[in-house]
């Protein structure tokens, strides 16, 4: 009997351990495939007039207009080319990422893989009542989190230019058609780039509450383990 009780913990560990190295060695392709995706970070509408490129994080950071705008596009087209452009964006990346890790999992498994680094961790178990009392402050917050998130809005050159955005996308664009066929490449571009300077400051704001939320998530589940594994280790 004391062997078969001791047998379960045993197994339990080595396939937690397994588990990690698993969860680490995808970890670790997720990166290089998102490594590689990110060498793709342009998009242009369908006429070519509009360019816009991405940062690493994927948000619109840059926008170059061809200096024949005029002639590819009518003006009341030029909001919708530039909405256009970052989707091509956006699409273009994601492909180049699903392609990069596609080729990663064609790799040899025996390739070594760097595991993914573990969460901090408390030099002693928190009280479980403690542990309840997080996890309910968290549940709390969940609504305030997943909220629809406010529309966001940059603005440039005035006000004559206005750029919505949503997750570090570009949803919708107007811009004043009188003040636009005044422009030439350099001014749209330069009015487009402040917009977007602006409107991706404000969704670094609203998103300041999701990403405090992902960091008490985090320590909540490691506390949530060093409990645990100080309760295997009494019951060993």
């Amino acid at each position: 009997m004391t062997q078969s009780r001791n047998a379960l913990p045993s197994d339990s560990h080595r396939w937690m351990a397994e588990l990690q190295h698993e969860i680490g060695r995808l970890h670790a392709r997720f990166a290089q495939a998102a490594a590689q995706g990110q060498a793709t970070s342009e998009g242009t509408d369908p006429t070519g007039a509009v360019t816009v490129i991405l940062a690493p994080n994927g948000f619109a950071r840059d926008v170059r207009i061809a200096s024949d705008w005029h002639r590819r596009l009518r003006a009341e087209q030029v909001a919708q080319a530039l909405v256009a452009a970052d989707s091509d964006a956006a699409q273009r990346r994601a492909h180049a990422t699903a392609e990069a890790f596609g080729s990663i999992q064609d790799e040899p498994t025996e390739k070594p893989v760097s595991p993914a680094p573990a969460p901090a961790r408390p030099s002693q178990p928190r009280p479980l009542v403690d542990l309840a009392d997080l996890a309910s402050a968290a549940f709390d917050d969940i609504g305030r989190i997943t909220a629809p998130p406010a529309p966001i809005t940059g603005a440039g050159a005035g006000g004559a230019v206005r750029v919505s955005m949503a997750h570090g996308r570009i949803t919708g664009c107007a811009i004043d058609l009188p003040w636009l066929s005044r422009q030439d490449d350099m001014t749209l571009a330069h009015a487009l780039r402040e917009a977007l300077s602006s409107g991706i400051a404000a969704q670094s704001e609203t998103d300041r509450p999701a990403v405090e939320y992902s960091r008490r998530i985090t320590e909540l589940l490691a506390d949530v383990k060093a409990t645990l594994r100080t309760i295997d280790r009494m019951h060993d």
